[in-house]
């Protein structure tokens, strides 16, 4: 009776499960944090809109040095978007929307292609609520609009109509600007199809998108010349398999256990399934050298994990509430792993006491940069709107040495005179941490910045009634009132 329920309206089923695991955060942002959206990282794609209208290749001038940054097609949608419905707003809801939008693409995919409906039900249902679809589709993550634009180019190459091809044949060749690793992925279903069938259709598609491939890619090597190769990624492969435990957002456990019994299940009737094996192998491959590849990954995972489960249930069951009983515990383990990640992922902020703080630093600060830690740079511009020390590409300065030397010696000098000659050098007004890294930084107060703020003649408490403090620089403050 249960499963019935399910089987009997099948897309409304993965509708209400989507909505369901992606608009509760939403609101749950709504609700404790003005309406920013959750991550970190999703600040740092906010202050890229910004960019987008230098152009194709954008310039991002931090305290460093000066970052090029190459502009893709979801940019330009996100900006599009950002226009109509402003920023915040943008980076809240449009992510959801889009997961919705592509499991329900997804779902019909599975159908063009012949898997019955209790298949194709389990597998998007189980994607639906992997820690990786999780972490893309509830945070304000840019590769929520690239993943959908390639399950759309796919879903509408599939479709028969001329006006479905050319608006699929449009998809592909902006696939190449949302990088390597998507422009992979869309090639699979192509290739698939001409080695199989030798539609002439897939040929053409395949040659405008090399041809578009080919101009993108070259344009860029002659720019910027050879990019580096990418290094392989071993460190942390196992936590890709139990996200919901605590590790990097992808592959939950429970749906890991359930995809190795669907290989099980599956291995009889290989042949069938033969394109979701040849599109792990593929995936798990690119996933080792680029983690956004994992959440392409879940796509197979979840086929095979859906095939388990649904093997599962044709079993002849003596008692139909031992098959009921089953479909429950599955689902409870389902629930265990949404709820398991998504708590760790909500504690993940920011917080409204982090939000107001930097709004405060907004307002009472009018010059100057703030100093504050790499991973939160993205946050504070965002949030004040002042250049902030490591600036939202935080990420490259590996390529400057001279900038990660002066960061560190920043902040773990105890050197009053050699941390005073950089704050000065970099034209800091204020300092900003944010309070789980605070903590830390209390921790060692016996060296570094925090021994430094005792002087009361360089550092002072601007806001000491609140929750997160933050220093002024007093030196800047002299040198502007003495201009």
């Amino acid at each position: 009776m249960i499963l019935n329920s399910f089987t009997s309206k099948p897309v409304v089923s993965v509708i209400l499960a989507c909505v369901l695991v992606l608009f509760l955060p939403a609101a749950y942002r709504v609700v404790t944090a003005d309406g920013y959206p959750l991550g970190y990282s999703s600040f740092e794609a906010m202050n890229r809109m910004e960019l987008v209208s230098q152009g194709f290749i954008a310039k991002d001038a931090s305290v460093f040095h000066t970052q090029v940054t190459v502009m893709s097609a979801s940019d330009y949608v996100m900006k599009g978007l950002s226009s109509i419905m402003g920023v915040k707003t943008a980076f809240l809801l449009v992510p959801p929307l889009l997961g919705v939008l592509s499991t329900i693409m997804i779902y019909l995919i599975l159908r063009k292609i012949g898997i019955d409906t209790n298949h194709r039900l389990a597998i998007t249902l189980l994607f639906a609520t992997t820690p990786v679809f999780l972490s893309t589709f509830a945070t304000g993550s840019l590769l929520a609009i690239s993943f959908t634009m390639v399950i759309g180019a796919v879903y509408l190459f599939l479709k028969r109509r001329t006006v479905f091809f050319i608006l699929s044949f449009f998809l592909y060749l902006l696939i190449p600007t949302l990088g390597v690793t998507c422009f992979i992925v869309s090639l699979f279903p192509l290739v698939y199809s001409i080695a199989t069938t030798g539609s002439k259709k897939a040929m053409a598609m395949l040659a405008g998108t090399l041809i578009s491939a080919g101009a993108y890619f070259g344009y860029l090597y002659w720019v910027f010349g050879m990019p580096p190769f990418p290094h392989l990624q071993f460190h942390g492969l196992l936590t890709y398999f139990a996200s919901d435990l605590g590790g990097a957002p992808a592959l939950g456990i429970f749906i890991s256990v359930l995809f190795f019994v669907g290989l099980i299940y599956s291995w009889k009737t290989k042949a069938r399934f033969l394109p979701f094996y040849i599109l792990a192998a593929l995936l798990f491959a690119v996933s080792l050298f680029d983690h956004e590849a994992i959440l392409y990954l879940s796509i197979p995972v979840s086929a095979f994990a859906g095939i388990g489960v649904n093997d599962l249930f044709k079993k002849n069951w003596r008692l139909p509430f031992i098959r009921d009983l089953s479909f429950i515990l599955v689902i409870c383990g389902v629930l265990f792993s949404i709820i398991s990640f998504a708590d760790t992922m909500f504690l993940e902020g920011p917080s409204l006491e982090e939000i107001e703080s930097l709004r405060w630093l907004g307002r009472n600060v009018d010059s100057g940069t703030i100093l504050t830690l790499p991973e939160a740079a993205p946050l504070v511009y965002a949030i004040t709107g002042h250049q902030v020390v490591g600036d939202s590409q935080q990420r490259l300065f590996s390529d400057n040495e001279r900038g990660l030397k002066d960061m560190s010696d920043m902040f773990a000098s105890r050197n009053l005179a050699r941390t005073s000659e950089l704050l000065t050098q970099y034209r800091v007004s204020a300092i900003w941490l944010p309070p789980w890294e605070e903590e830390d930084l209390r921790s060692m107060e016996g060296t570094g910045l925090f021994f430094l703020f005792r002087n009361n003649e360089t550092f002072k408490k601007i806001n000491p009634e609140a929750t997160i403090t933050i220093w002024a620089y007093l030196p800047y403050e002299e040198e502007e009132a003495g201009q």
